[in-house]
């Protein structure tokens, strides 16, 4: 891990520094995935981009304590709102799809509420409509007649549904 400049640049920094717990949370992470691999024959771990030096120490630990090269990482580039903060559970005001953790009521109020400046994004990244619906969406949240939120109901809609098809599938798969 210290041959890793994403680490060397965060100890070498005066204003960030490293605590002990992100230091650790690569290892707990790795070993993860070194459980995975052993008992599940897991061979990919997928994540954010910045999760990148996490899942890359559980592939260094498979090939060494494994000698194994079938152990690879994914990342894709995480979810920013407009503000650029991070669009996911670890931040403030997250959703959670739990509902134990979070009522059907707030999550679904949760993606009628996001800003007008994301909402056509968040169309594209995470519903299933075809780009010229959301073109539609996009075209008409400009027009005079545009009924505010509209974009934000039909983008709550789009999530809530996707939730209840892959319910759907997962209970028909068990």
């Amino acid at each position: 891990m210290m041959a890793k400049e994403s680490v060397k640049r965060r100890l070498e920094s005066s204003d960030q520094g490293l605590s002990y717990t992100e230091f650790i949370y690569q290892l707990l992470q790795g070993y993860d995935f070194v459980h995975l691999f052993k008992s599940e024959n897991i061979t990919v771990q997928i994540g954010g981009s910045d999760q990148w030096g996490n899942i890359t120490a559980g592939t260094e630990l498979i090939r060494k304590l494994h000698q194994s090269d079938s152990a690879f990482g994914l990342t894709f580039p995480l979810l920013l709102k407009s503000d650029g903060t991070k669009f996911g559970k670890s931040e403030d005001g997250a959703f959670r799809h739990s509902p134990s953790m979070l009522s059907p009521y707030k999550f679904y109020q949760y993606f009628f509420s996001v800003p007008d400046a994301d909402v056509v994004r968040f169309l594209k990244i995470i519903t299933f409509l075809t780009l010229d619906e959301i073109k539609l969406i996009e075209t008409h949240m400009k027009s005079n007649g545009y009924l505010q939120n509209s974009a934000q109901k039909k983008l709550a809609e789009e999530v809530i549904l996707q939730i209840k098809l892959h319910l759907v599938a997962h209970n028909k798969c068990h």
